[in-house]
Protein backbone atom coordinates (compact mmCIF):
# COMPACT_ATOMS: atom_id res chain seq x y z
CA UNK A 1 0.00 0.00 0.00
CA UNK A 2 1.42 3.61 -0.96
CA UNK A 3 1.14 6.42 1.59
CA UNK A 4 -1.78 7.98 -0.07
CA UNK A 5 -4.03 4.82 0.01
CA UNK A 6 -2.94 4.62 3.90
CA UNK A 7 -4.11 7.96 4.67
CA UNK A 8 -7.79 7.13 3.75
CA UNK A 9 -7.74 3.88 4.39
CA UNK A 10 -10.77 3.62 7.28
CA UNK A 11 -10.38 -0.06 7.31
CA UNK A 12 -6.68 0.88 9.43
CA UNK A 13 -5.33 -2.62 8.51
CA UNK A 14 -1.81 -0.69 8.05
CA UNK A 15 -0.98 1.67 10.56
CA UNK A 16 0.69 5.26 8.87
CA UNK A 17 2.36 5.98 12.38
CA UNK A 18 5.49 3.19 11.29
CA UNK A 19 6.64 5.36 8.56
CA UNK A 20 5.81 8.68 10.10
CA UNK A 21 7.56 7.91 13.59
CA UNK A 22 11.13 9.32 13.04
CA UNK A 23 9.81 12.37 11.36
CA UNK A 24 8.02 12.91 14.26
CA UNK A 25 10.21 12.55 16.94
CA UNK A 26 12.94 14.76 15.29
CA UNK A 27 10.40 17.30 15.63
CA UNK A 28 9.43 16.07 19.03
CA UNK A 29 13.39 16.49 19.63
CA UNK A 30 13.57 19.86 18.00
CA UNK A 31 10.33 21.16 20.17
CA UNK A 32 12.20 19.82 23.77
CA UNK A 33 15.51 21.39 22.50
CA UNK A 34 13.44 25.05 21.89
CA UNK A 35 11.77 24.64 25.27
CA UNK A 36 15.17 23.61 27.67
CA UNK A 37 17.07 25.90 25.83
CA UNK A 38 14.03 28.97 26.81
CA UNK A 39 14.16 27.47 30.20
CA UNK A 40 17.92 27.76 30.77
CA UNK A 41 17.93 30.81 29.26
CA UNK A 42 14.91 32.27 31.51
CA UNK A 43 16.32 30.75 34.80
CA UNK A 44 20.20 31.82 34.24
CA UNK A 45 19.17 35.16 33.54
CA UNK A 46 16.70 35.59 36.21
CA UNK A 47 19.23 34.21 38.59
CA UNK A 48 21.98 36.76 37.83
CA UNK A 49 19.47 39.66 37.22
CA UNK A 50 18.39 38.84 41.05
CA UNK A 51 22.14 37.63 42.03
CA UNK A 52 20.33 34.26 42.98
CA UNK A 53 22.99 31.80 42.95
CA UNK A 54 20.01 29.18 43.11
CA UNK A 55 18.91 29.70 39.80
CA UNK A 56 21.99 30.40 38.52
CA UNK A 57 22.86 26.68 40.02
CA UNK A 58 19.47 25.38 38.79
CA UNK A 59 19.95 26.38 34.83
CA UNK A 60 23.42 24.82 34.99
CA UNK A 61 22.39 21.27 36.59
CA UNK A 62 19.15 21.23 36.17
CA UNK A 63 18.44 22.45 32.56
CA UNK A 64 20.92 19.47 31.19
CA UNK A 65 19.43 17.35 33.04
CA UNK A 66 15.64 17.75 32.70
CA UNK A 67 16.53 17.98 28.74
CA UNK A 68 18.56 14.69 28.99
CA UNK A 69 15.23 12.88 30.96
CA UNK A 70 12.80 14.09 28.89
CA UNK A 71 14.70 12.93 25.96
CA UNK A 72 14.95 9.36 27.35
CA UNK A 73 11.35 9.28 28.20
CA UNK A 74 10.13 10.70 23.99
CA UNK A 75 12.32 8.23 23.26
CA UNK A 76 11.16 4.85 25.24
CA UNK A 77 7.09 6.41 24.39
CA UNK A 78 7.97 6.21 20.94
CA UNK A 79 9.44 2.88 21.14
CA UNK A 80 6.84 1.53 23.38
CA UNK A 81 4.16 2.93 20.32
CA UNK A 82 5.95 1.05 17.48
CA UNK A 83 5.92 -2.53 19.43
CA UNK A 84 2.52 -1.98 20.17
CA UNK A 85 1.53 -1.15 16.58
CA UNK A 86 4.20 -3.75 14.97
CA UNK A 87 2.24 -6.33 17.61
CA UNK A 88 -0.85 -5.76 16.01
CA UNK A 89 0.22 -5.55 12.56
CA UNK A 90 1.61 -9.24 13.73
CA UNK A 91 -1.30 -10.62 15.15
CA UNK A 92 -3.54 -9.01 12.12
CA UNK A 93 -0.99 -11.38 9.66
CA UNK A 94 -1.32 -14.25 12.09
CA UNK A 95 -5.18 -13.95 12.13
CA UNK A 96 -5.10 -13.97 8.49
CA UNK A 97 -3.24 -16.48 7.90
CA UNK A 98 -5.34 -18.95 10.46
CA UNK A 99 -8.29 -17.87 8.56
CA UNK A 100 -6.76 -19.01 5.32
CA UNK A 101 -5.77 -22.84 6.27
Amino acid sequence: MDFIKMLFDTSFKRFIIIRLAGILLIITYVILTLIWVIMFLGWFSAGVANRNPGLVLLSLIGSPLGYTISIIFVRMWFELTIALIRLAETSTEIKELLEKK
